[in-house]
């Protein structure tokens, strides 16, 4: 009879502190079966608690709780205990799994490794003691922790920052995080992200992470008996004071400043200063054995490629669940072990481990046929849908893939993505804007297998199958990845092969082959704030609430008719020497308003003499600048650009293409340098003001100019 382990984590401590992430990963004779998230159940992100995902799982694997015969569980912030779990699993053995240890054999046994050095860098653990409280950080616990695995064992090697108070890596990314207004610990992303546009030399004479002279971290910024997790922006806001930064007084409000992105470029660079030192010294003092990295630190994919890049030739796997949601899967693999005294390999080539998506065609159109604006979409089923949906991206549609099971953890790899061209910057934009996310945020591109190489610098030793590591990309030419490469060229990239996903695969050959562009966008099919798509209710839901052009789903087409879009945000905003990111222009507008006390004038399209457009076709020209008496600003960042054959002509325009705006700068005409005159595309300074002042008159000495760096926005291949 096959015996049945069920692997989850607990929602809420002993001591009545909510836990976050819960899953559920069933094993039948060691062989994973299913994982799924209780988020996807009850469409509340990142909720805690098993419930809801153990009853859709069990039903995946026509298993009863009754023949459950081994339950692993495992918490945070707590001491380690067993709960009485008897009415829901009445013939189960209740097993209970340290919270390090499941993380090290949740991203060991995925890896593949025979034996590996694993190495949980978290933001929290089990309580190491026999009692807890509701102050968890007053006690000694687990915060980064070092594991030998091998097929027989698992074995602590040591530990960083487990004395009370101390603030480990991933405690103090989140106190920053906090800190910046970007919000708490999943919101890490957002500052992980605004450091590309930081300078982290700002702050660099400040050190956050000490190590003595036995290779022990602890940390310059600690909780204590006044201030906890709660109070992490006072602890930070007071921690920056003894050091004599300068915090502007609006640091708490929603705006994105060069403050903000200059602490958090600081803060990136000492996180991957600090782990790469540690894994080193580790690496160094075990050569000959693999990495394998989880824990919420884990999901870091700057920090990833860091450590990647620094360790040249050592075989590195990043857990694509290296968060608290892979207890469940580290829970299981420990059951296995402690009944079989061995550890077994689940080696997984995608993460494809969810629900499935079992819907026909009639049950689809039933579903959008009960619509009130069902005309507003066309529902059917084509010949040849990795075509259609080719010619689609092609068309510069941005559309969402519901296919197959369910990926496990927090990156969508293709079953439940949305999808659009890479090779152009506004629908970057477009796809932050539907998100409702900062237009600072980067998306991730997916390659097939063997044509990542080509251009990105890669390592031969590590995996790209995950979308857990942000590498560089190579110097090349053309703008083809202009809507996924980030600020500092990286980008956190996915590969794909027919053998870990078909259907992705044939899709990316298909649009290779027409558009010569190697590669696609692809991020989470889910609006904000809501888990990703598990459910064909999920999909349609989302896909009618979300600016989609269309929806691929179980060899269904939806599109979706009229759909249109006005961006009216800008990424990069700066006015008279102040920077902003992520700007809504009505926010622009009543900035220039408070600031400069000038009326807009709103632009509605460009006019380009025609040498100047041959410049911007060319790549030589980035840059248009205006005058007016009050200030130019856009009304939109995506607008018509027309070509005359002489300055006064406003009338015979001939319409070249639309070009989307990804900064705007407000400057006197006075304070212009020469890296303007080399955007707009002059030799010189000089030449540039004659230029201009050839265009506007002298009138144009004493006014403020607007520079708008514009961008090909072009749908034609």
């Amino acid at each position: 009879m096959s015996k049945v382990t069920v692997g989850l984590n607990l929602g809420m401590t002993s001591h009545g502190k909510s836990l976050a992430d819960g899953a559920v990963a069933v094993m039948v004779d060691g062989v994973l079966k299913v994982v799924v998230a209780e988020e996807r159940i009850t469409k509340v992100k990142h909720a805690g608690g098993f419930e809801n995902a153990l009853t859709s799982s069990l039903a995946q694997c026509d298993v009863t709780s009754d023949l459950v015969d081994q339950v692993v569980v495992s918490n945070c912030c707590d001491h380690e205990f067993s709960p009485d779990l008897s009415k829901i699993f009445p013939n189960a053995e209740i097993v209970s799994c340290n919270h390090h240890i499941s993380h090290a054999l949740s991203s060991h046994c995925s890896s593949g490794y025979d034996k590996s050095l694993s190495i949980v860098l978290d933001g929290g653990g089990n309580v190491l003691s026999s009692e807890a409280n509701s102050k968890w950080w007053t006690n000694s616990r687990e915060q980064q922790s070092y594991y030998l695995i091998n097929s027989k064992e698992i074995k602590l090697i040591s530990r960083d920052f487990e004395a009370p108070y101390e603030m480990g890596f991933g405690e103090v990314f989140r106190a920053f995080t906090k800190f910046l207004g970007l919000g708490s610990s999943e919101n890490a992303g957002k500052l992980m992200a605004l450091a590309a546009y930081g300078d982290k030399r700002k702050y660099s004479h400040i050190k956050i992470f000490s190590v003595d002279d036995n290779n022990f971290f602890s940390s310059e910024i600690k909780y204590c008996e006044s201030f906890g997790p709660q109070d992490a922006d006072k602890i930070v806001s007071n921690f920056l004071s003894s050091k004599n930064v300068i915090i502007p007084s609006e640091n708490k409000s929603l705006t994105i400043n060069q403050f903000k992105a200059d602490i958090a470029a600081w803060v990136q660079s000492e996180l991957e200063k600090a782990i790469f030192q540690k894994v080193n010294y580790l690496s160094i003092k075990y050569p000959d054995l693999p990495i394998c990295i989880s824990g919420g630190v884990g999901y870091n994919c700057r920090a990833n490629g860091y450590l990647q890049k620094k360790l040249v030739g050592k075989r590195i796997f990043f857990s694509p669940f290296a968060g608290d949601l892979g207890q469940c899967i580290g829970n299981a693999c420990y059951g296995d072990y402690i009944d079989n005294k061995k550890i077994s390999k689940i080696f997984i080539k995608n993460t494809h481990l969810g629900s499935p998506s079992s819907y026909t065609f009639k049950d689809i159109l039933n579903r959008f046929s009960c619509l009130e604006n069902f005309s507003d979409y066309l529902v059917f089923k084509p010949k040849d849908m990795p075509s259609s949906i080719v010619n689609l991206l092609c068309e510069g549609k941005v559309g969402a893939l519901h296919e197959g099971r369910s990926e496990v953890g927090p990156r969508a790899l293709g079953n439940r993505s949305i999808i659009a061209r890479g090779d152009c910057c506004y629908i970057r934009d477009r796809i932050n804007d539907i998100k409702e996310r900062e237009l600072f945020m980067p998306l991730a591109p997916v390659f097939l297998e063997g044509d990542l190489p080509e251009f990105f610098k890669i390592s031969d030793y590590s995996s790209y199958s995950f979308m857990t590591t942000a590498i560089e990309a190579k110097p090349f030419e053309n703008d083809w990845f202009c809507g996924f490469l980030h600020k500092d060229r990286s980008a956190r990239v996915q590969s794909v092969s027919p053998d870990s996903n078909s259907f992705l695969a044939e899709v990316l050959k298909l649009y290779s082959n027409v558009s010569k562009v190697p590669a696609i966008i692809n991020t989470s099919f889910n609006p904000k704030g809501k888990p990703i798509s598990e459910d064909i209710d999920d999909a349609i839901s989302y896909f009618c609430k979300m600016g989609l052009d269309f929806l691929s789903i179980n060899g269904t087409l939806v599109l979706k008719l009229n759909n249109a879009y006005t961006p009216k945000k800008v990424r990069e905003f700066e006015l008279v020497g102040e920077h902003y990111y992520s700007v809504s222009l009505e926010h622009g507008v009543s900035e220039i308003e408070r600031i400069l006390n000038k009326n807009i004038v709103p632009r509605n399209f460009f006019v380009l003499f025609d040498n100047f457009c041959r410049w911007f076709e060319s790549g030589k020209k980035t840059t248009t600048i205006r005058f007016v008496e009050g200030v130019d600003f856009v009304s939109t960042t995506h607008l018509p650009l027309y070509e005359n054959k002489f300055y006064s002509d406003d009338v015979n325009l001939t319409y070249l293409m639309h070009v989307h705006v990804v900064r705007i700068v407000i400057k006197r005409f006075n304070e212009l340098v020469e890296e303007d005159a080399i955007n707009d595309g002059f030799s010189s300074l000089f030449e540039l003001k004659s230029e201009l002042l050839s265009i506007y008159g002298d009138e144009l000495r004493e006014g403020f100019v607007t520079i708008y760096h514009i961008r090909k926005s072009s749908f034609c291949i």
